[in-house]
């Protein structure tokens, strides 16, 4: 059975875990995003303890990845910077326990076909440093 779950997006004040996700309660919400659109507002260790607040509390987390980060640039070194920065949400994103992840491809810069073509090949680049970033005894779940 899939359920749906309405959220706010960002949390009220990244330095107050506990009173962010509090005021996502409630407001009578059950989702907040967790937006990283200009900075990433969290470390490690405080990702992990919202992502333990929010599942005790009931509230599911998404993480939205810096608008910067964009999958349709031809520079490569501008690409490898904006892989970095959307493998970075997604690691946060499971630190917290967030299954969702959502970033903005970028501009379309020139035909449709190649600027697709653009986005597929950073997108399995991508999937290549998640998956060799996991410890391997990391199985998926």
């Amino acid at each position: 059975m899939r359920i749906v779950r309405y959220g706010v997006a960002g949390l009220k004040d990244p330095k107050d875990l506990e009173g962010s996700i509090a005021r996502v309660v409630e407001g009578g919400y059950a989702a907040c995003e967790v937006q990283f659109v200009k900075e990433f507002t969290l470390k490690e260790p405080e990702a992990e303890r919202l992502g333990t607040i929010a599942a005790r509390e009931g509230v599911r987390l998404s993480v939205h990845a810096p608008y910067f980060a964009q999958l349709t640039t031809a520079e490569p070194e501008r690409l490898t910077l904006h892989l970095g920065a959307l493998h970075h949400s997604c690691h946060l994103a499971a630190l917290m326990g967030a299954k969702i992840v959502v970033c903005h491809p970028g501009t379309n810069t020139g035909d449709a076909a190649t600027v697709h073509k653009r986005v597929a090949a950073a997108l399995e680049e991508l999937v290549r440093h998640i998956r060799g970033a996991r410890d391997p005894d990391d199985r998926p779940r």
